[in-house]
């Protein structure tokens, strides 16, 4: 069970970073206010704008 927990954890994380390089909004988060997944995704999402700011275009993220 707690391997599961990570791995949609990672995936949110992944995929939030992704939406942030790509330049997405926030608001685009698949997943339900005070969801745990939610404060994953949004972790990944603002890394992933800091990447974009700084020039970073994607491409590299899986």
């Amino acid at each position: 069970m707690k391997r599961l927990k990570r791995e949609i954890k990672d995936r949110a994380f992944s995929q939030g970073l992704r939406a942030g390089t790509t330049g997405r909004s926030m608001e685009d988060c698949p997943y339900g206010d005070g969801a745990a997944t939610r404060d994953t995704w949004v972790g990944g999402w603002e890394q992933g704008r800091t990447h974009f700011r700084a020039g970073y275009m994607g491409g590299m993220c899986k």
